[in-house]
């Protein structure tokens, strides 16, 4: 990367099994709500899911496993984890935020503790990307 002018770049990924999230929504939709996204996350979901996000549709659990994809790439890229997945000391859920604006990539907006790691490791900067087909939902970043 020195061609780049780059000195530190980060990188993460993740995999979602998108039944898993539907399976979730059906059975705890407030406690994703309120644990995992953020109230401009759940909206937005809301919004274009296709129904309310409680009836689980498929849109609305690939809607919601691309961002939990990213979110756990984040915490991967960060080298710090999320709370609830082992790691007592990571980061929150709602600490990563996923901003989409309708013909607009999305972007990413740290918040408390992420923000905080994400100054420390001397990243200012971030690309995303993710994809879904069938059952799957992946996403990967990139911390420059």
């Amino acid at each position: 990367m020195a061609g780049l002018g780059l000195t530190n770049v980060c990188l993460g990924t993740d995999l979602i099994y998108i039944p898993r999230v539907q399976q979730g929504l059906k059975r705890f939709a407030r406690h994703y709500a309120s644990k995992l996204f953020t109230s401009q996350e759940w909206d937005y979901c809301q919004t274009h899911a296709g129904g309310p996000l409680q009836q689980a549709t498929i849109k609305a659990a690939t809607l919601m496993a691309a961002r939990l994809a990213t979110k756990e790439a984040v915490a991967k890229a960060l080298g710090c984890g999320l709370n609830g997945l082992g790691y007592g000391q990571g980061i929150h859920w709602q600490s990563i935020e996923v901003v989409s604006a309708l013909h607009q990539p999305p972007t990413l907006m740290l918040h408390d503790k992420a923000f905080v790691v994400a100054n420390q490791r001397g990243i200012t900067q971030w690309l995303l990307s993710w994809s879904h087909d069938g059952d799957y939902a992946t996403a990967t970043v990139i911390g420059l």
